[in-house]
Formats: structure tokens, C-alpha cells, sequence
């Protein structure tokens, strides 16, 4: 074959090729000598598409003895009007598919790692980004009604956190100044209510020594108790409010814990009778302490009343006095409905009523124990409360003990 004798495109195929004629097709030889993996035959004319008549073929992929090969096929006519010839031209995909999948693993890790990297780096500035927030949130937490006049840091640069602590600052003046006025009223208002019912109180009293009909008296009874209720009611509140103040200091002594409680059990003494509910004292043992006699005497009184308040008919309250590792415990333990698990955090805060005093609608107003925790922590001391299976509560009182 003459390469003048072919067109051009066959001339410019046939540059790069060495052929060998083979029945009606030409299998071409690669520039570098290596041979196409098949030989001529009319299987593998029939599967590269190229038996007669000869014609053109678009580039095609086949499988050629298990390797991958891209066949160009072309139709080549000489001028000497010899038959067309075939000639294929291949050239395996071996190293191109190999090629291909090391890109595509290469790509697929480093997807991967830059999925990675992003996460991380994501995380990491959503952190700096929420830093001043978080930091913020723990100063708010730290801010209660004691110390309510503490104000967030505002940096001077401008932006949303330094917004969101201003407003936050604005919301913490305005509920300062609405517990102001809360606490001044109720401070207002107990000492307004405090002199009438101690003249009231006084005036029932009187009425009980003149004779009068048992109905009379029986009504005389009855106001009694409840002036004695609101009366209780009306320090508590002045004690709460003078707690809110900050006038919470007590003139610490050295007193004896057992006699303080022994005047108050004295006192109570009839309350109890009223009710039919047995006061033993199981025991009082001299106990020294550091307080204050009107803080010991308060405290007990709201723990017997609290007992009595909710020991049933015919039960019993237990009272002890026992020196304690240097300290002085008082335990005041009743036969009452008990305390449930929730009850046990909430109990000492005001208007605050267990679960069975709500169900029973005994009265109360849910101040006294929070008022005798308040001074117990004044003088130093704790006040603690647990349930006594199958019923009950015992509440556990503790003083510091005298100084040697």
C-alpha cells in the first residue's frame, strides 16, 4: 500500500502504524511495536463491527481479550480500485482506567478530610462565635434576689452580644426596682398590721377572765386562735421583710439550747392539750450553744406549731435536745401525713406547702419555715428536714456551740 494512494486521513492514520494484511481487514501495530490483542477472524470482526461491506465506525470501547480497548475503525480505498480495506486502530484504556481510579480514590479522600477539616472548623467558630453568650448565661445564673444589683459587663465595642446585654441589664433594673417596691410594701404593711392585732390579741384575753355563756366563750376561743394566726402570720412577713432589707444580723450569745426549747414546749403546752396531741420529750440534755435566745425560741415555736399543725388527734410529738460534735441539734420529729421526695427542697422557701398539707387544706400560709431557716442561717446555724416511714417528717435543727 502507497501511502499516495490514500486519502489524507488515512495517510495521517497510517503515519503512527505498521499493518499487516489479514483476509479484509489490516490490524495496525502500535509506534512502539506492541501488537492489538486479537487476531483476525470473523468473531472478532463481527464484535469490533467490522466486516464487510467496509464502512466507517465512531470510536468504540470493547473488551479484547479481557482488556479494555477504545477501536477506531475506518473504511481506506485505494485509487488502483483494489477492495477497500479495513483498519482498525487501538489503543488499550489499561493505564487510563488506572489513572482514573487513583483520581477517584485520591478525591474521594480528600472529600473526606475536607468534610472533616470543615466540621472541626465549623465547630470551632460556632464556639468562639457562642463564647461571649455562654459566658453571659452563667453570669445571669449567678444573679438572684440577694444580689440583684449586679450588672453584666458591656464591652464598648458595638454589636448584637453587647445589645443583648444591655437589654438584658435593663430587664434586671426594672425587676429591681419592682421588687423594691414589692418589699417595701410588705415591710409597710406588717408593721401597719403588727400593733392592731397585738391589741386585738390583747383585747380577746381580757374578754376570756369575765364569766360570760359557754357559746361566748366558745366564739372567744375561736377569734383567739385565729388572731394568734395572723398575728404569727404578721411577724413572719416583718421577719421576711427585714430578711429582703438586709437587716438579718442577731446579737450572738452563749446561751443553753435545751432551756430555750423547754420554755417553748411549756408555752405550747396547751395548744397541744386543745388538740389531744402528746408533747414528749425524749431528751433534753444540756446543750451549750452560741445564738440567739429569741432566734432558738422562734425557730422551736414554728417547728412545734408546724407538728402540731399537722399531727392528728390522739399522735404524738417527739422532741430532743442533744449536743452534737460541738454543736447543739434540736430534732422535732411528728406523726403528720409525711413528705414526699419533691416536697424536700421546696419546703423552706416561702409560700411554699407539701403535697399532703395541700391535699389535707389544712390552714397555713407557707412562711413559717421559711422564716426559721433564714434565722437559723443567721446565727451561724442549718435546718434540715427528712420523711419518717411509714409517716411523718423529723426536722433537724443545728446551732454552732459556744467558743472556749
Amino acid at each position: 500500500i502507497h501511502d499516495e494512494g490514500l486519502p489524507t486521513t488515512a495517510v495521517k492514520l497510517l503515519q503512527h502504524l505498521q499493518f499487516v494484511e489479514v483476509d479484509v481487514a489490516i490490524f495496525g501495530r502500535s509506534a512502539d511495536g506492541s501488537a492489538l490483542p486479537f487476531t483476525a477472524n470473523d468473531t472478532v470482526l463481527a464484535q469490533v463491527g467490522a466486516r464487510q461491506p467496509c464502512r466507517d465506525h465512531p470510536i468504540t470501547r470493547q473488551r479484547l481479550s479481557g482488556v479494555p480497548y477504545r477501536l477506531l475503525i475506518r473504511c481506506v480505498t485505494t485509487d488502483s480500485g483494489a477492495a477497500p480495506l479495513t483498519v482498525i486502530v487501538g489503543a488499550s484504556e489499561r493505564e487510563l482506567i488506572a489513572t482514573r481510579t487513583r483520581l477517584r480514590t485520591t478525591l474521594a479522600i480528600g472529600l473526606l478530610i475536607g468534610i472533616a477539616l470543615t466540621a472541626l472548623g465549623g465547630h470551632w467558630l460556632s464556639g468562639q462565635a457562642v463564647a461571649p453568650v455562654r459566658r453571659m448565661a452563667e453570669q445571669v445564673r449567678r444573679i438572684g434576689s440577694e444580689n440583684l444589683g449586679e450588672r453584666l459587663p458591656v464591652r464598648a465595642t458595638a454589636g448584637e452580644v453587647a445589645t443583648l446585654a444591655r437589654m438584658i441589664n435593663d430587664l434586671f433594673d426594672r425587676l429591681a426596682a419592682t421588687l423594691g417596691r414589692e418589699r417595701q410594701f410588705l415591710a409597710n404593711a406588717a408593721h401597719a398590721l403588727r400593733t392592731p392585732m397585738a391589741i386585738l390579741q390583747g383585747e380577746v384575753a381580757e374578754a376570756q377572765r369575765e364569766e360570760m355563756p359557754g357559746g361566748t366563750r366558745d366564739a372567744l376561743v375561736d377569734i383567739e386562735a385565729m388572731t394568734s394566726h395572723l398575728g404569727r402570720t404578721v411577724e413572719y412577713l416583718l421577719s421576711l421583710a427585714h430578711r429582703d432589707a438586709g437587716t438579718d444580723s442577731f446579737a450572738l450569745e452563749p446561751i443553753f439550747l435545751d432551756d430555750v426549747v423547754s420554755g417553748t414546749v411549756a408555752r405550747l403546752g396547751r395548744l397541744a392539750e386543745r388538740r389531744r396531741i402528746r408533747i414528749v420529750c425524749t431528751d433534753l440534755q444540756e446543750t451549750p450553744v452560741r445564738a440567739n435566745t429569741h432566734v432558738v425560741d422562734q425557730v422551736a415555736q414554728i417547728l412545734l406549731e408546724n407538728a402540731l399543725q399537722y399531727t392528728p388527734e390522739g399522735g404524738t410529738v417527739t422532741i430532743s435536745v442533744v449536743p452534737d460534735d460541738g454543736r447543739g441539734r434540736l430534732v422535732v420529729e411528728d406523726d403528720g401525713p409525711g413528705l414526699e421526695s419533691g416536697d424536700l427542697e421546696a419546703l423552706f422557701t416561702p409560700f411554699a406547702r407539701g403535697s399532703a398539707a395541700r391535699r389535707m387544706g389544712a390552714p397555713g400560709s407557707g412562711l413559717g419555715l421559711a422564716v426559721a431557716r433564714w434565722m437559723v442561717e443567721c446565727c451561724g446555724g442549718m435546718i434540715t428536714v427528712e420523711p419518717v416511714q411509714p409517716r411523718g417528717a423529723r426536722f433537724f435543727v443545728e446551732f454552732p456551740g459556744q467558743v472556749r
